[in-house]
């Protein structure tokens, strides 16, 4: 719900539907899948685009008609999509253009937003069934839960973190930290590499029968 917020007072979409497609040919957005090659309606103002030709033709038939003669009017381009998953937009980009800022989200999240957030008391499921596919997988909500429970533990856990060298017992927990860093990296890109990453992400998060609010 804090991340919602944030995303809102920041005029970031959190529906597909949200979401105003930026005018054509400005710069790539930083934060998407990047550039890819992909077709753009040519036909008057319309700033429809997709990246295979079938569909291209049959929103050309349903939206301009005209016959053979407007079915033709699109052209390559390169294309960034909006949201994975369900609700794809698409929209044409030119890597070429000047971009207007040079700040990174992720970067400026974990500077600004993530620090300020109140970390959530580690809540016991009354059963295995009540847990999440992703706390299943992980068992993170299984690892020393006293300490998880207690909020002044944590913070000296979180203080500790990332303090360790190669020399102490032999590198052990150096390397510890490296292959969980590793681990986070392959199942992001896993993920983000899925066509239906959001829908997965849901299920691993609220199991597969989430409500429509979740």
């Amino acid at each position: 719900m804090q991340f919602q917020i944030l995303c809102r007072s920041h005029n970031i979409c959190v529906k597909p539907q949200d979401f105003t497609i930026p005018k054509a040919g400005g710069p790539p957005i930083q934060g998407l899948a990047p550039p890819e090659a992909g077709l753009s309606c040519r036909a008057g103002a319309c700033t429809y685009c997709v990246k295979d030709r079938q569909t291209m033709l049959k929103h050309s038939r349903n939206n301009h008609g005209g016959g053979l003669a407007h079915n033709s009017l699109y052209q390559q381009s390169l294309i960034q999509c909006a949201f994975q998953g369900l609700g794809k937009v698409y929209f044409e980009v030119d890597p070429t253009a000047n971009e207007e800022s040079n700040l990174d989200v992720r970067n400026y999240l974990r500077a600004t937003f993530l620090p300020a957030l109140t970390r959530d008391p580690l809540v016991s499921q009354n059963s295995d069934r009540d847990r999440s596919p992703l706390l299943k997988i992980t068992m993170w909500d299984k690892f020393e839960v006293a300490i998880q429970q207690d909020a002044a533990q944590v913070a000296a856990a979180m203080q500790i973190r990332g303090q360790h060298t190669e020399e102490e017992c032999g590198g052990i927990f150096a390397s510890l930290a490296r292959t969980v860093k590793l681990y986070h990296e392959t199942a992001k890109h896993l993920l983000e590499s899925s066509g239906h990453s959001f829908l997965i992400g849901k299920v691993l998060l609220n199991g597969p029968g989430y409500t429509a609010e979740q």
